[in-house]
């Protein structure tokens, strides 16, 4: 099997958010600063009654890409830290800018989308 990256994107959030910086915590800046790369797998669900989400019969597929990115865009509004950069302060304390700012070269969470391709053996 091999998989290969279909998108790459940044999505901002879908509504501006505040901008200011929020330093890091004591805690934050004692732990070391790694990043650990995830991966989501979300397999097509079962079919259902009155539709299999597949997206054939006119609806939309239940983990459309689509559906995934603009989820991802309204959860980042209350939660809009987690869209921005890392920066350092005043004194040159680590903090959180938070841009305010709805623009892919500012703001946003990285957003990759993969297809499975089955290979023979």
């Amino acid at each position: 099997m091999k998989v290969e990256v279909v998108e790459e994107t940044l999505v901002p959030p879908s509504e501006p958010t505040p901008r200011h910086a929020l330093w890091l915590s004591n805690l934050d800046l004692a732990v070391p600063k790694t990043h650990t790369p995830l991966v989501y797998y979300y397999p097509a669900p079962p079919p259902s009654v009155g539709g299999d989400g597949d997206g054939d019969d006119g609806e939309e597929p239940f983990f459309a890409p689509e559906r995934l990115r603009a989820a991802l865009a309204k959860a980042l509004v209350p939660f809009y830290p987690l869209a921005g950069r890392m920066a350092v302060g005043p004194g040159g304390r680590l903090e959180i800018d938070c841009t305010g700012e709805v623009d892919l070269d500012k703001l946003g969470v990285r957003y990759q989308y993969f297809q499975l391709v089955r290979t023979k053996m």
